[in-house]
């Protein structure tokens, strides 16, 4: 069963021009609250009187406000709220204990005036809180009923159940107010950095902000707005705090026109990630039922948040040559001409320049112009085409209306020249005589602009060796006896350039003397003890034991 309990307001005996239609809006509720459980969040619905004159202006900003609700001075009113009950026709009112909370004093209402004095309610004591009653009156038809709070969530088959307060003659000039339901763990329409409702008399005040967020490097100007005040008593300021760090207060500096007033005030800049936090504050210094002091606080308890402004850079590079390389910000071709396609974006203001400066302090940089007529979205699709061979850095750089930048810079290398290789050869000469078949192979090359990226030695018999980081490799021939080999380098650079010289030969051959020398002494002694031990289990253990004491 779903439960939301929505608020309404009666009010009696008084006069009140019709400003605008009368319209739902009320702090937010979180939508875990409009599960199929029994709990409920009461919702401020109306402001009843005999005649019906009020006036519910809407509030509806994007962090949720409480409702303001217009009046007659000293009418009778009555608070109403209700609950809506979700696929059920089980009501019992022994599950709601609505108790009404206020911030101002109230007099002239047996509600509140039980000694012949005002009694203030309380935002925290419940004994000086207001309970409201379940008038016997529901809707019984079964309707979608649209969350006033939230337009998007609409509650299916609905069944409203009213509550009201006590009737309250309101005699003073501001009354803030919220309402909990004290049988659900103190379940409240006023949520987290919530508003408090609020009924007047005459005047009311907004404040909203300019932007609904900042960047770095820029003002936040909120705005002040106060309507049917007395101008020789009314001031209106802001406690305001940054990422929840210590309130600090403000006065704005309202200029009238007649009893209306409209004022503003700046703070900051504040750095990236920044979240300013604002609420109202209202003096009315000549009113005997209001002390200068008093603070109307929260009514609507705002924020914006300040982000990174910077404009970001997308940068796709064609070096126009199938063997080139680009790493990072680093380019490396043989062609002399480089594509460059850049897509630059801001999430606030425009972009009021996007250049590319070809080369270091250049005098005439590429300009480009916006995507479809929009300043926010710039795109750059041009081919620089370089003079000659060289390195060359080139900037892409974005700027916007709010004084930030961006840029990233491209380092090039046009690189048209072949590696050299300035020796090759091998030690000892192209012929060589050897006994394991090794040969050592010595080589100095290099790239003088764009660097070696790698050098490979092909010795000639079927291997291919990486010998970028060296100046000699050994290399061992498995056939070596008469063989001639012939080996060759591959040098190529970063840009694609590729050297390679011509093979070499090396011829090997076999150390005959190595190979025929005669049996020594020692060997002959071993193979005659080997066939004693054999043949004589007599003599053989002698002949071991005359070897061991031979050698």
């Amino acid at each position: 069963m779903l439960i939301v309990l929505i608020s309404s307001m009666v009010v009696s005996g008084s006069q009140n021009e019709t400003l605008g239609p009368a319209k739902f809006s009320t702090s937010p509720v979180s939508l875990e609250q409009l599960g199929t459980s029994d709990q409920n969040s009461p919702i401020f619905f109306d402001v009843l009187t005999s005649d019906s004159k009020t006036v519910l202006r809407e509030r509806n900003d994007t962090n949720g406000e409480g409702a303001i609700t217009q009046v007659q001075e000293y009418t009778n009113l009555t608070i109403r709220y209700a609950v809506a009950l979700q696929n059920t026709s089980t009501f019992t009112v022994g599950d709601f204990d609505f108790r009404l909370y206020a911030d101002l004093p109230v007099v002239n209402s047996t509600a509140f005036n039980n000694t012949g004095t005002n009694t203030e309610l309380s935002l925290t004591d419940n004994s000086k809180t207001l309970e409201l009653s379940y008038n016997n009156q529901n809707q019984t038809g079964l309707i979608n009923y649209t969350l006033p709070f939230n337009p998007d969530v609409t509650i299916a088959n609905a069944t409203l159940y009213f509550f009201d307060s006590p009737v309250i003659n309101m005699s003073v000039s501001y009354l803030p107010f919220f309402v909990v339901n004290e049988e659900v763990d103190g379940l409240s329409e006023l949520q987290t950095n919530g508003a408090y409702n609020l009924l007047t008399t005459s005047g009311y005040f907004t404040t909203s902000s300019q932007d609904t967020f900042y960047v770095q490097d820029e003002e936040v100007r909120i705005f002040g707005n106060v309507f049917n005040v007395d101008n020789e008593t009314t001031n209106l300021g802001l406690s305001y705090s940054v990422n929840s760090g210590n309130s600090q207060e403000v006065n704005f500096t309202l200029v009238f026109d007649g009893n209306n007033a409209t004022a503003n005030v700046t703070f900051g800049p504040y750095e990236p990630g920044s979240i300013f936090e604002w609420s109202s504050i209202l003096y009315a210094g000549n009113d005997t039922l209001i002390n200068q002091s008093r603070i109307i606080d929260r009514i609507d308890h705002k924020l914006v948040e300040i982000g990174d402004g910077s404009p970001t850079l997308s940068i796709e590079i064609d070096a126009n040559d199938a063997d080139s390389l680009i790493r990072g910000t680093t380019i490396y071709t043989r062609n002399a001409s480089v594509t460059f396609i850049v897509l630059t974006t801001v999430p606030k203001g425009n972009i009021t320049g996007l250049s590319l400066l070809k080369v270091d302090n250049d005098t005439s940089p590429l300009s480009f112009t916006p995507i479809n007529g929009s300043l926010q979205d710039i795109e750059l699709n041009t081919t620089v085409t370089y003079p000659s061979e060289g390195i060359y850095n080139a900037t892409v750089l974005a700027e916007t209306d709010k004084g930030l930048s961006y840029n990233l810079t491209y380092t090039i290398y046009v690189d048209q020249t072949l590696p050299t290789v300035a020796s090759l050869s091998t030690v000892g000469g192209g012929s060589l005589v050897t006994t394991d078949g090794r040969v050592t192979f010595n080589f100095e090359f290099a790239d003088g602009l764009s660097g070696v990226k790698v050098a490979i030695l092909d010795t000639g018999d079927g291997q291919s060796v990486d010998v970028t980081n060296m100046d000699e490799y050994t290399h061992r021939y498995m056939d070596y006896e008469s063989n001639t080999y012939r080996y060759q380098l591959t040098v190529i650079d970063f840009a694609g350039n590729v050297f390679v010289t011509d093979t070499i030969s090396v011829s090997l051959s076999v150390d005959t003397s190595q190979a025929t020398r005669a049996p020594s002494t020692g060997v002959i002694f071993f193979f005659i003890a080997l066939i004693a031990l054999f043949t004589s289990p007599i003599w053989g253990p002698r002949i071991v034991e005359a070897l061991q004491d031979r050698f």
